[in-house]
């Protein structure tokens, strides 16, 4: 009987040591994430300084009207990527409507691009619309890298 109850505490010990281990490694694994706010009320067609790179590859960016009640058009604001920080070229949809939330609280869009690059950076093509003040906010998350071809207009990357 004794045997029985060592084995059964032993057993015991590693379950609730198995349990730390599965909770000390499980939270060690949330991936690492950049936010930033490339633009905050600008008006005018411009580049931002590169955002920190920290080898992200999937990045959301998100096109806000803070003051506005109504959708903005006439936009063309992109994420884009370059290699040597002197070229850069188009890695996600181009914003160029922004819409109203259901419940009318909010106008903004959402961009998407996947790869990793040394260099990203949010480029506003188009001043804003009447002198609309844009606030552009950026997401990166290092994930998994699935290939996948993006068309732009004369040519596919991947």
């Amino acid at each position: 009987m004794t045997d029985f109850i060592a084995m059964l505490k032993w057993l015991l010990l590693g379950f609730v040591a198995t349990l730390l281990l599965l909770a000390v490694t499980g939270r060690a694994q949330n991936p690492p994430s950049v936010f930033a706010t490339p633009f905050a009320g600008v008006t005018k067609a411009a580049a931002s300084a590169p955002v920190r790179q920290i080898g992200q590859s999937m990045h959301t960016f998100k096109v806000e009207f803070p003051a506005e009640v109504a959708p903005v058009a006439s936009l063309r604001v992109r994420l884009e990527g370059s290699f040597d920080n002197l070229a850069y070229f188009q890695i996600s949809n181009e914003i160029t409507t922004t819409y109203l939330l259901l419940d009318g609280t909010s106008i903004y869009a959402f961009g998407l691009a996947y790869g990793v690059f040394p260099y990203i950076r949010v480029n506003s093509l188009n001043p804003t619309p009447g002198g609309k003040l844009m606030t552009v906010r950026y997401t990166g998350v290092i994930v998994p890298v699935v290939p996948s071809a993006l068309r732009l207009s004369d040519r596919y990357t991947f």
